[in-house]
C-alpha cells in the first residue's frame, strides 16, 4: 500500500497536481471526460519548458488544465489533460507561464470537439500550436514568401550578461524585412532562458536581430549581435544555445588633445569630421593667423585667420594627421567612441601614417599582437621609436598614447590590412 501511495504521489508531482494550477476545472458538473496528450508549439516552434500550463475551455468555462512535463522516452515535453464535458462540446485553449506569472495573450490552436476517445498519445502527441496575436507579437514574418526555413536556438545577452526574462522578444531581419520572431522561455533542464526561432529565407541571406521588451512595451535601442548567414542546418541547440549578444549604443564622449607650438602628430578616438576638427582648432586659437592640417596623401588645409583653404576634404580616422599651430593650446572633440573594426588600416611597404584610436595607452606588444613581422618599425614625434626583431619590440618607444599619431614602417613587400585587436581597447 505504501508503494502505491508513493507512486501516486510521484505521478501527482510530475503533473503539477500538488501545486496550485492557474486554472481549475469543476469536474463535478460532468459525467464524461476524455484525455488529450499533446505538445505545445508557439508559432510552429515546439516548446521545451516545464513552466507552461495549458488551460482547456468551452466558452469561458474551464474544462481541464495541466503543466508540460518532460517525457524521457521521446525526449519531448508533453501535457496530459483530463478534460470534462459532453459530446459535441467545442474546446479551445489558453496558455499560462508560471515563471512570469501571467497568461500569454496568444491565439488558441484550432478548436477540438469533445470526444470520449480523446486526442493524442505519448508516442504520437496532439500538436497544440499557439500563435501570437497582433498585441503580443511585435514582429510577424511573412513565411509564405519562402520555401526554406532554419531554426536558431539561442540565449539573449545584453553587454555580455545573459538575460533571465520571459518578456524579451527577438526579431530576425534580412535588411528591413522580418524573417522570424520569438519570445524567450525558461528551459528547466539547463535553467536558462532560451528563444527558439523558426527563420524563413534563402541560402546566403545575411540575418540581423532586434530586441523588444514586452514589460516596457518598446523596442530596445541596442546594436544587433553579429549577423548570421541563413543555412538550413541552423544554429544552436537547447544543450548548446547560440549566443545573441546585444550591445548598448555607445553614448558620446570627449577627447582632449594638447598641442604644442609647431607641428604635432595627432589621431582621434572619437568619431569626428574634418569640419569638427577645424571648428575646435579655431575655437582654441582665436585670432591666430595660421593653422594647418596635413595628411600624408590627401593634401592639406590651412587657416589664414578668416577662412580655410586647401585640398584636404575629409578625415580618415585610421590615419594620423600633422597639425601646425602658432601657440600652445588644448582642443576638445566630441563624438561616439571609435570602433577600430570599422577603421582597418592598409599598410604599404615603407612608411605609413597611422592613428591610435583608443582612449587608454597600450604597449606595442598588445597593440600589434600577431601582426608585426621582422623588420617592422614604429616612430612617434616625441616618445622615441622601436623596431620588431621577429619576437619582440626593442627601442625607446614602449607604448602608444591616446591622441598621438605614429609612423609605422612596414617591411612586407605586399600591402597588409591591420585592425587593432579588441583586447587593445
Amino acid at each position: 500500500m505504501m508503494k502505491k501511495t508513493i507512486l501516486l504521489l510521484l505521478v501527482c508531482l510530475s503533473n503539477g497536481w500538488l501545486f496550485a494550477n492557474h486554472w481549475t476545472p469543476d469536474d463535478s458538473t460532468y459525467e464524461d471526460n476524455m484525455t488529450l496528450t499533446g505538445v505545445v508549439q508557439i508559432n510552429g516552434v515546439e516548446q521545451q519548458s516545464t513552466t507552461l500550463e495549458v488551460g482547456v475551455f468551452c466558452g469561458e468555462e474551464c474544462r481541464g488544465s495541466g503543466m508540460l512535463t518532460y517525457f524521457f522516452p521521446t525526449q519531448r515535453y508533453v501535457v496530459q489533460l483530463l478534460i470534462f464535458g459532453e459530446a459535441g462540446d467545442q474546446l479551445t485553449f489558453k496558455l499560462y507561464d508560471s515563471d512570469s506569472g501571467q497568461e500569454l495573450d496568444w491565439v488558441s490552436p484550432d478548436a477540438v470537439t469533445f470526444n470520449a476517445n480523446g486526442y493524442g498519445t505519448l508516442s504520437n502527441p496532439y500538436v497544440l500550436n499557439f500563435t501570437h496575436t497582433g498585441n503580443i507579437a511585435h514582429w510577424t514574418p511573412n513565411e509564405s514568401d519562402y520555401e526554406d526555413n532554419m531554426t536558431l536556438t539561442g540565449v539573449i545577452q545584453i553587454n555580455g550578461v545573459e538575460q533571465q526574462s520571459t518578456t524579451l522578444e527577438v526579431g530576425v531581419f534580412c535588411g528591413e524585412e522580418c524573417r522570424s520572431s520569438g519570445i524567450a522561455t525558461y528551459f528547466f533542464p539547463t535553467q536558462r532562458y532560451v528563444v527558439q526561432l523558426l527563420i524563413f529565407g534563402e541560402s546566403g541571406d545575411q540575418l540581423t536581430f532586434k530586441l523588444y521588451d514586452h514589460a516596457l512595451g518598446q523596442e530596445l535601442d541596442l546594436i544587433s549581435p553579429d549577423a548570421v548567414t541563413f543555412a538550413v542546418n541552423g544554429y544552436g541547440s537547447l544543450g548548446n544555445p547560440y549566443v545573441l549578444d546585444f550591445t548598448e549604443v555607445p553614448s558620446e564622449t570627449t577627447q582632449t588633445i594638447g598641442l604644442s607650438i609647431g607641428w604635432n602628430w595627432v589621431s582621434f578616438n572619437v568619431g569626428i569630421t574634418l569640419d569638427d576638427l577645424k571648428a575646435a582648432l579655431v575655437a582654441a586659437l582665436p585670432g591666430t593667423n595660421s593653422i594647418t592640417i596635413k595628411s600624408k596623401n590627401d593634401g592639406a588645409a590651412t587657416y589664414n585667420g578668416t577662412r580655410w583653404r586647401g585640398q584636404l576634404e575629409s578625415l580618415d580616422l585610421s590615419r594620423m594627421y600633422r597639425v601646425y599651430v602658432e601657440a600652445a593650446c588644448e582642443i576638445t572633440l566630441e563624438g561616439l567612441p571609435i570602433n577600430p573594426a570599422e577603421h582597418p588600416i592598409t599598410l604599404s611597404n615603407g612608411f605609413n601614417w597611422i592613428a591610435f584610436p583608443f582612449s587608454e595607452s597600450k604597449t606595442l606588444t598588445e597593440a600589434f599582437a600577431g601582426f608585426a613581422i621582422n623588420g617592422d618599425a614604429i616612430k612617434s614625434k616625441g616618445n622615441g621609436a622601436a623596431n620588431f626583431n621577429g619576437t619582440s619590440w626593442r627601442g625607446t618607444l614602449i607604448a602608444l598614447v591616446p591622441g598621438q599619431g605614429y609612423i609605422y614602417k612596414s617591411n612586407a613587400v605586399e600591402d597588409r590590412v591591420f585592425t587593432f585587436p579588441t583586447s587593445a581597447k
